[in-house]
């Protein structure tokens, strides 16, 4: 019997929805990414205020070299790995399941495709996730 095909156009969209109160849209590309069936299009970057912390500031730590991170001792480089600085990086996950060869340049339509639909679902969610409070201090920001 032939494999079952179940939804395999579907899209999983992700987003590490972790910044300083009020700087929700600057964040728009830090730590996102799109699934559809075994691809996998991500773009680990963080955002271009020098001064955000947390989840930026530990990948601006990565971007220098840093082997340390939140969740690991000694190989931050793996665990919080970089896209390249603005590009997304497109993977194979089936595969390559440690992401580590980037198909973004052999694959340009299939970013397009996948970064578009990105986009649309970041236009689609932001303003109801603004008008809900998910850009307003929190009690760690007081």
């Amino acid at each position: 019997t032939a494999p079952r095909s179940w939804h395999d156009d579907r899209m999983l969209f992700q987003h590490v929805a972790r910044w300083p109160s009020g700087t929700a849209a600057d964040h728009k590309y830090a730590m996102c990414g799109v699934r559809q069936g075994n691809y996998l299009l991500l773009k680990s970057r963080p955002c271009k205020d020098p001064k955000c912390n947390g989840q930026c500031a530990t990948l601006r730590q990565i971007e220098r070299g840093s082997k340390q991170g939140v969740y690991t001792e000694s190989n931050g480089q793996f665990h919080w790995g970089l896209s390249g600085p603005e590009r997304w990086s497109l993977f194979e996950v089936k595969k390559d399941p440690t992401c580590e060869k980037d198909l973004a340049e052999s694959q340009p339509e299939k970013v397009k495709m996948l970064a578009a639909a990105y986009d649309k679902w970041w236009d689609d969610v932001f303003p109801v996730m603004i008008t809900r409070g998910g850009d307003v201090p929190t009690r760690n920001d007081r």
